[in-house]
């Protein structure tokens, strides 16, 4: 009797097990939006990325000569937060300066149609209005590359890339290209150090 009612007990902790585990997947592979509504993976997982961007971060501007050859070193920090229900990240960087101070804000999101990021920088020097980004994650690479669009002072558009690897869960390295008939032209290497631990590997997104 002893040893049925041992069995018994183990079926039903063994399905209890089986039960929580299926549920527990579940809610790892589907994150619900802001409608209640369950999204696919793939969807989440667009919006997973922008995690790695939040937090506070040193930054390291490396500006380039027409030669390729470092010409100045500044420093300032980034902010990145998250906007309307961990749909958005803002991106807010300050670089203090002797006369003034350059400000730089920047909004970004994840577009499941396009399956690309999509988002609007401003700064604070800039009189022909925002610059418009788009970007694309490659997995493999850790790296964010962006593609930047401005107009000049005389209308004319202005192309730029930038690609933003991390290299580790607290550190990333990115690098910008102006482009200009189909060439690309290093102009400028910035380091980010993270301030604080990464909000992301504490959830388990980021592997090294």
């Amino acid at each position: 009797m002893r040893d049925g009612l041992r069995i018994g007990t183990r079926r039903v902790c063994s399905a209890f097990f089986v039960i929580f585990a299926a549920t527990f997947l579940y809610d790892v592979c589907h994150v619900q939006g802001a409608d209640g509504k369950d999204e696919p993976e793939a969807i989440s997982r667009g919006f997973e990325i922008l995690a790695l961007f939040q937090g506070p971060w040193r930054v390291t501007e490396r500006h380039l000569d027409s030669d390729g050859e470092i010409s100045v070193t500044v420093s300032g920090t980034e902010e990145v937060t998250w906007l309307y229900e961990d749909r958005v990240i803002q991106r807010a960087y300050l670089r203090p300066g002797q006369s003034e101070s350059y400000r730089a804000s920047g909004f970004l999101t994840y577009n499941a149609t396009q399956e690309r990021y999509e988002g609007v920088w401003f700064n604070s020097q800039s009189r022909e209005g925002p610059i418009d980004v788009t970007g694309t994650w490659n997995e493999s690479a850790k790296t964010m590359v962006f593609s930047l669009t401005r107009r000049d002072g005389k209308n004319d558009e202005e192309l730029f890339r930038i690609t933003e690897a991390f290299t580790s869960d607290s550190q990333r390295e990115s690098t910008t290209y102006q482009v200009r008939d189909g060439m690309l032209r290093k102009i400028m290497e910035t380091q980010y150090v993270r301030s604080k631990p990464c909000p992301a590997k504490i959830r388990g997104l980021y592997t090294n």
